[in-house]
Order: C-alpha cells, then sequence, then structure tokens
C-alpha cells in the first residue's frame, strides 16, 4: 500500500469544527523571540519527511530523490512546505551547514535579533526567499479558502477603530492525528547515507 493510500486508510486526516484561538499574548507561537518560542516552532519540524513509494510519485505526477536503501523516495506533506515559509531555511542552507532551524518569516522580522551575522548577499537571499514564501502562502489561503465567518467590532469604543474578530468556527484538520501518522512514516532524510546520491 502506498503513503497516500495509507493516510487515506489510516484516519489520520480527522476533521474538526474550532474556532481559531487567536491570542498574541501568552502564545507559545507569538511575540518576541524567546527560547520556548523557538522551541514550540522547531518542534513542528520533529520527524516531517517521509517515505513514499513510486506509486504514490506517480499519482501526483511527481519526482523526488530515492532512498539508497531502494525503499521509497523522500517527501514531505503540503503543510510542512507552508509552515517552513513562516519558520524554516531552505533546504540548501541545511545541506551547507548541516544546522538545524534558521526561522524565515519570523526571523526575517525579528532580522536585529536573528540575522545579526548575516551578509548583505545573504540578506537579499533571504528576502527573495520571503517573497517566495508569501506568495506560497497566498496560494495556499486562496487554494483552501476558509469560508468561515470573522465579525467586526470597535476597540475601545472608538467609531475609528475597527477590527475584525475572527472567532467563526473554522473545518480544521486534527493536528495530533496527522502528526501522529507523519512521524510514523518519517525518514531522517539529512542523515548520511540515507539519501542516494546522484
Amino acid at each position: 500500500m502506498s503513503s497516500a493510500e495509507a493516510l487515506a486508510k489510516s484516519n489520520a486526516v480527522k476533521y474538526e469544527t474550532r474556532p481559531f484561538l487567536i491570542n498574541i499574548h501568552n502564545n507559545t507561537f507569538a511575540g518576541d523571540p524567546r527560547p520556548e518560542l523557538d522551541s514550540a516552532w522547531h518542534e513542528l519540524f520533529e520527524d516531517i519527511r517521509i517515505r513514499v513509494s513510486s506509486e504514490d510519485l506517480a499519482y501526483y505526477n511527481l519526482t523526488s530523490i530515492p532512498l539508497a536503501d531502494g525503499s521509497g523516495y523522500a517527501a514531505e506533506l503540503g503543510v510542512h512546505h507552508e509552515l517552513h515559509c513562516l519558520v524554516r531555511t531552505s533546504t540548501r542552507w541545511i545541506f551547507q551547514t548541516l544546522i538545524s532551524p534558521q526561522k524565515k518569516i519570523r526571523h526575517w522580522i525579528y532580522k536585529d535579533y536573528y540575522l545579526v551575522n548575516e551578509t548583505e548577499v545573504e540578506l537579499v537571499e533571504w528576502k527573495a526567499h520571503i517573497d517566495h514564501c508569501i506568495e506560497m502562502m497566498r496560494e495556499s489561503i486562496m487554494c483552501r479558502a476558509d469560508p468561515s465567518l470573522s465579525t467586526f467590532k470597535w476597540l475601545h469604543g472608538d467609531a475609528q477603530s475597527l477590527t475584525a474578530v475572527a472567532e467563526g468556527h473554522h473545518q480544521c484538520v486534527n493536528w495530533q492525528s496527522l502528526l501522529a501518522w507523519v512521524r510514523s512514516q518519517s525518514v531522517p532524510i539529512f542523515e548520511d547515507g540515507i539519501l542516494q546520491a546522484p
């Protein structure tokens, strides 16, 4: 059974209806740089690369790098590529430096903290990748076109301060269920000898 079939049959993609808990105060993933925030974002990327079959790739009309042991090909789910645009460095930089995550959009926003040692050339590369990531996020948002409602309220009773309230209920994938499946299919593609060399 292919990974795509395994995912479909695993019931890992379970939907739930819930509001977004958008709160930037006391939020593990938001706010100024701090160790617990970096750790929370890092945990989203543990063991996310998966083994897929040639049938999976054919179904999507894709190609990928084969695993050295012949057991399949390296891949990741689209959700992880989208999250990468918010928080991960490009694969090329990981291979070059063999270091764990350097954040993308978050690090660009807080570049005075995270990017103090980057050269001008590296900052130009960062900016180009940020543009790529913003475009990918736009495409993803428009692809899913969440039809839930956001309402409005006045801030502090001021008729000049209208703000959206995103408390509508959204159709969401149960993250823990999906993540458990991904980790069960995980392949450590950045370890030596895992990928078939060109």
